[in-house]
């Protein structure tokens, strides 16, 4: 299939200005994103509406899984497209309705009919997720288009040290909305936290919407969606090296099974007040604003193979924590200050295996397929998305020192795996 020819690269002033609503985008979309954060946030307000722990593993699910669903159709329907940002802006009018309307629901419902206010909850996040999936694919295909390779260190890191500052402070906000009172009352609180956070979120859909874009290679005509379907997997089979950097993902989110079940455990096991949540949420964004001064200049200065090698190996630490201190003789009052720790190795090795992650398929992914790329790795790599309820199953029979040892003895096979992946190819600076 001949390709489109693409044109020259965007002039200087051109991509400053994207790599401003860029920035700018990121910081709005992690302040946000705090209120909202499925690792620490969702969970205590699932465990609010019912007891269990397959339910709270299905955030995490969804966070993580609904997301792949419609990558590889978007995938097939960018192919004969230069330019790719209208697919962006028509997910973003979706997303925007989405925490809202979780708000409302919480607030009018909650405390009255748990399982009405779940299951709309469940509905709506959803949908929010399934539009993030169409958003990621054109996101990341924008990015590798249109800034130049070596500032793609320093772009993610900004996003997430400056909105990261963001976050941290509003892990403070979190804790006193969450006022300390009985569980109606705590449990419509959260339907305050909701609404503060889908202000920033729309904003930050908004700054990325009003990024100039590059135009790039596109293909004159549309493989058939059925043809590309069955054409995908064999993507895993012709590239021996994406083939083994798929297979780094899937042990990475393996690893990340525990994640919404630290803030349960802290609940459950440690009886630590609700309020210490906004801590905690402070704790994973501080791991990721002070992790991001290494990361990005890492991955600029030793490319993004050095950068996703390290980040890798950090996942081992936060399960280790966990599991060390639930056998600890520490009391009650002293571990749920240790438990600050594992949120903030959590929030770091997950800052930096993004970015070495999304700029390494970036560099080794030919422009012309690279959504193709995208969406196996995240359509097919979806399997990681039911961990989580492996996660609650685990929970349910076997306790939470169980599964902070199965995360921890994946997250070193993850970490063992990326010694066989090859270096990606740096794209020029000047394009």
């Amino acid at each position: 299939m001949k390709p489109r020819t693409t044109t020259a690269a965007g002039a200087p002033a051109q991509w400053r200005r994207a790599f401003g609503f860029g920035v700018a985008n990121g910081i709005l979309f992690n302040f946000g994103a705090a209120f909202t954060d499925p690792a620490t946030i969702l969970p205590a307000f699932v465990s609010r509406l019912t007891a269990s722990g397959v339910a709270v593993g299905a955030v995490m699910v969804i966070a993580g899984g609904l997301n792949r669903l419609p990558q590889l159709v978007v995938a097939n329907l960018m192919q004969t497209h230069r330019r790719k940002l209208h697919f962006y802006r028509a997910a973003s009018v979706v997303r925007v309705v989405c925490w809202p309307a979780i708000a409302a629901i919480t607030y009018l419902y909650a405390a009255q009919s748990p399982g009405l206010a779940l299951a709309g909850f469940f509905v709506f996040y959803g949908v929010f997720t399934v539009a993030s999936g169409v958003s990621s694919i054109t996101f990341l295909d924008v990015i590798s288009r249109t800034l130049p390779a070596n500032r793609l260190g320093r772009f993610f890191a900004l996003r997430q040290i400056v909105g990261g500052v963001l976050a941290f402070l509003a892990g403070f906000a979190v804790s006193g909305l969450l006022r300390d009172g009985g569980q109606a009352a705590s449990v419509r609180d959260y339907a305050q936290v909701f609404a503060w956070g889908s202000v920033p979120i729309a904003l930050a859909l908004l700054a990325f919407s009003l990024m100039p874009e590059r135009e790039g290679e596109a293909h004159e005509v549309r493989t058939p969606l059925a043809t590309f379907l069955l054409r995908a997997p064999g993507l895993l089979k012709r590239d021996a090296n994406f083939r083994r950097f798929f297979w780094v993902q899937i042990l990475v989110g393996a690893s990340a099974i525990a994640v919404p079940f630290y803030t349960l455990y802290c609940r459950r096991g440690l009886a630590i007040p609700e309020t210490m949540i906004g801590t905690y949420v402070s704790a994973t964004v501080l791991g990721r604003v002070a992790s991001n001064l290494v990361w990005g200049p890492l991955n600029d200065r030793s490319g993004s193979l050095a950068l996703l090698r390290l980040a890798t190996a950090l996942n081992l630490l936060a399960p280790s924590l966990a599991l060390a201190l639930g056998l600890s003789p520490l009391p009650p009052s002293a571990e749920m200050w240790w438990f600050a720790a594992v949120f903030f190795f959590m929030g770091a090795a997950t800052a930096g295996g993004f970015i070495g992650a999304t700029n390494y398929l970036m560099e080794a992914s030919p422009e012309l397929d690279r959504p193709l790329y995208l969406g196996v790795l995240n359509t097919f790599g979806g399997v990681v998305a039911l961990f989580p309820i492996v996660g609650g199953i685990i929970t349910d029979y076997a306790g939470f020192e169980a599964l902070f040892a199965v995360a921890a003895a994946t997250a070193a096979a993850a970490a063992l795996f990326t010694r066989r992946l090859a270096a990606p190819r740096r794209e020029d600076a000047a394009s």
